[in-house]
Parts: C-alpha cells; structure tokens; sequence
C-alpha cells in the first residue's frame, strides 16, 4: 500500500524526497513554508503551489521556499502516497491542513458524439480513484433494443472493461450509467470523458515521471 503522510513521517523526515523544479507563475516573489502542497502541471512536467479546487496535490515542499516571480527554481520535495483520503495533517504551523478530496466528480465530464443516432443520454459521471488526466473513448460496438455495447479506451489506449447501455458501470476510473433512449444506439455512436486531473494516487504521477523500475517502486510504497 501507498504511504500515507503523517505528522510523525513529515517531522522525522522518512518519506522519500527528490529534487524537483517548482515554478512561480505570478508576478511577484513568493515564499511556499515547509508542509506546502504541490501539483505537477503535466504541461511542462514542473511543480506549482496547490491553490484548491478538484487538482490532485502530489508533493510537499520539503523545506522553506522562496520564488522570484515569474521564475523556477529547484527544489527538495517530498514524494507524497495517501494525502489522508480528503485532509492532510503536518506538524506545527507547516500549513494547509485541510485539503479538499481530489476525487470530486467535477473533475470528469461526458460529452455524447454529435453524429450519434442513439439519443440516450449519460447521467451524471464519479471519478474514482484510477481516473487519469486525458480522454476516454467510448465506441457503440454492438447494437441492441433497448440496450448495446459501448468499447471503453483510456487516455493512454489501454482497452478497459465493457460498458452495457442501462446498467450501471463502474472501471475503477469513473462510474455512469448511459441510458437507452428512444432510438437505440448504432455501432460507431461515442461518448468521450475527459478527466481534467490525475487522481489515480500520486505515486503513479512520480513513479511515471522518474521512470523507476519495479523494485524502486516496491521499496517506496512497501
């Protein structure tokens, strides 16, 4: 299991640390204090200080900070398992000991295809925990009354469980439930879901950007 931050493992130090670039994109100096929480802008694969909202927060700032504006600089930062489920707990005053849950369902939206000839509709859409940043692709591959078959495509390509038209579906990285409508869907109709975060545990994020190969990871998350 992933390691989880607590005020005892922040303190003594025993959580896996890497040098890190972490930009500033104001425009005037800031100071980020020991315990700030980090996202990781997968535009430029560098750090940014977490501002709230459904982003995922992936590392901790290991030690005061401080950034000209406009700037980048180089950094300790903590590599971050479980942040707590929904609240981050650090010791003293080292900051933000609330941080609302990452797996908030408005990170995730579902958009039916505009050529579609079935007209039902998705409800509302729950990202779950190994949701990941990009789009998923849902193709009709089989018709039926009242019902088909939808393929599902991560962002990465990888072919994941089947989704049933009227039946509840749930891959682990979101959960919906497309219903029939009046006219029943065609093979080749879509639906898209675009995921806006990566919150599938901020170990995959540091893992996938440091390449570790299997043994580094089962030493940082055993």
């Amino acid at each position: 299991m992933a390691e989880t931050i607590t005020n005892e493992s922040f303190r003594n130090g025993n959580i896996q640390t890497f040098p890190a670039t972490v930009k500033n994109e104001t425009g005037g100096e800031v100071t980020l204090l020991k315990g700030s929480l980090l996202v990781l802008d997968p535009a430029d694969g560098y750090f940014k200080a977490y501002a709230g909202g459904v982003e995922k927060p992936t590392a901790i700032v290991n030690s005061d900070l401080t950034i000209a504006a406009t700037s980048n600089t180089t950094a300790a930062v903590v590599v971050v398992g479980d942040i707590n489920g929904s609240k981050l707990v650090l010791p003293g005053s080292y900051a933000l000991d609330d941080v609302p849950s990452s797996n908030a369902g408005v990170a995730m939206a579902i958009t039916a295809g505009g050529s579609n000839v079935g007209n039902g509709a998705a409800g509302t859409i729950t990202q779950g925990s190994l949701a990941k940043a990009g789009t998923y692709t849902l193709t009709c591959t089989a018709e039926a009354s009242n019902a088909g078959t939808f393929q599902v495509v991560d962002p990465d390509g990888f072919v994941m469980a089947p989704l049933t038209v009227a039946v509840a579906y749930d891959n682990g990285a979101f959960g919906v439930t497309i219903a029939d409508g009046a006219e029943d869907f065609d093979i080749g109709d879509t639906f898209t879901v675009v995921g806006d975060v990566d919150a599938d545990g901020s170990i995959r994020i540091m893992l996938k950007e440091r390449g570790l190969v299997c043994q580094d990871i089962i030493q940082m998350v055993s």
